[in-house]
């Protein structure tokens, strides 16, 4: 459903015309064709610039195939950065015939299109392997406006605060059961992290194993579908939804990038449940029901060693906290900082120079003063050493194979120097 606006006439009063309110009307834009369309998307910059300015709340669609595999026919509309499509029919309802000449779609927008703002067509065909060339496709805009959505009758977390928040619930059969909470900014550039879940539910009457089979799905207050899960994972399985905003930990399930602050609808039915991109329009069709959990997870990762409520590989890469040897795994929990083989505790240099070879005891090799860095001080025993022996020579000190001899050739000649170059300190 959508909103047509009214068509005022001007008044006239006197010599005085009032303007009257824009009036604006249906507007087909010009056909195009779009070859060789797969199973792989195939973006379509519309050309918009005749669009009049004005709202458009609905479309009709219609183009050609030869009648060829009509019924694997997909598109969607988008405006760049929206993850939100404006259309995602469907097959045409036309695809029921026996080679039909033209498909076509007609429908409402699942937001408002403001005339002019860049649309995209999203062209592909829904079986593997085909190829089929689209032509003479037609789209109109419909004016209009799409009518709020109404929210749905919901048990309220509130406002959700670190640590876990869990709301409960019983599911019927073909029911759902909507969740309303609210939260501060769930960024990646924070490293912040939600998780919602269902685990703790005991539901009954799914088609697969055990049939405690939930799907979860998150709306914007203003009913717009922002991610949804079905299986954590159905091989292993694990048939609870989950959806992770924010850091992604890595975990199974679905990772739905940033959450920005506001309030959010969250609904659980059980599979197989179809939800809409908006107006908060869910259909369920499922036989699950029985005792629900819900939980909201907010800055308290799985994977947090250091317990600062940040998932770690983020603040990783953020570059957040230290991580000297770039395993990934911040040294606040790495066994082995610098990487060397030798676990900390009898690490005697636990941050030896990147790349160094290291004798037993940790140290990097080069080191003669147990500093645990390679430095000039060290270049002048290295001369010494180099000087005494060579492939004829045979030094007097046995720290010279000790410590300069990289290759463990049993000679310091200049390959070991350039082994001792490559690790040499020279920030001093």
């Amino acid at each position: 459903m959508f909103i047509r606006p009214m068509l005022l006439c001007p008044l006239v009063l006197g010599a005085v015309v009032l303007p009257s309110a824009a009036v604006f009307a249906d507007d087909t834009l010009p056909p195009f064709d779009v070859a060789a369309v797969t199973e792989w998307p195939t973006d379509v910059a519309i050309d918009v610039s005749a669009v009049p300015p004005g709202e458009y709340a609905g479309y009709e669609m219609s183009l050609e195939t030869g009648g060829l595999a009509a019924v694997d026919v997909r598109w969607r509309l988008e405006t760049p950065g929206n993850p939100v499509p404006l259309a995602a029919p469907g097959a045409s309802p036309d695809a029921d015939e026996l080679f039909p000449p033209v498909l076509t779609w007609s429908g409402s927008f699942h937001q408002t299109y403001q005339g002019g703002d860049p649309l995209t067509l999203i062209a592909r065909m829904d079986q593997q392997g085909q190829q089929l060339d689209w032509t003479n496709v037609t789209l109109t805009l419909i004016s209009g406006t799409v009518p709020p959505a109404t929210p749905p009758a919901v048990a309220d977390l509130g406002v959700i605060a670190d640590g876990v928040t869990t709301g409960q619930g019983t599911l019927t059969s073909n029911g759902v059961v909507w969740f309303r909470f609210e939260t501060a900014a769930i960024t990646v550039a924070d490293c912040a992290s939600l998780r919602v879940d269902t685990y703790g539910s005991t539901l009954t009457g799914g088609i697969f194993l055990n049939g405690n089979d939930p799907e979860i799905a998150v709306y914007s207050a203003d009913g717009l579908l922002l991610a949804t899960s079905d299986d954590v994972d159905q091989v292993y399985g694990d048939l609870q939804g989950r959806i992770t905003f924010g850091a992604d930990e890595g975990l199974r399930g679905t990772p739905a990038g940033d959450l920005p602050a506001g309030t959010y609808y969250l609904a659980v039915a059980g599979y197989n449940t179809a939800f809409d991109w908006s107006q908060f329009a869910v259909t369920p069709d499922s036989g699950v029901m029985g005792p629900l959990v819900v939980n909201l997870t907010l800055n308290e990762p799985v994977v947090d060693c250091d317990a600062d409520g940040r998932v770690d590989l983020c603040a990783v890469l953020a570059g957040m906290v230290d991580d000297f040897d770039g395993d990934l795994v911040m040294d606040a929990c790495d066994d082995d900082v610098d990487g060397d083989g030798i676990a900390n505790s009898i690490d005697a240099c636990a941050e030896s120079p990147l790349g160094s070879l290291t004798n037993a005891n940790g140290g990097p090799l080069g080191d003669t003063d147990d500093d645990c860095r390679v430095t000039a001080a060290d270049f002048y025993v290295m001369e010494i050493c180099l000087w005494l022996s060579g492939p004829e020579g045979d030094p007097i000190f046995d720290e010279c194979f000790d410590v300069f001899d990289f290759d463990r050739d049993e000679d310091v000649d200049l390959a070991d120097f350039a082994n001792f170059q490559r690790v040499l300190d020279q920030s001093e």
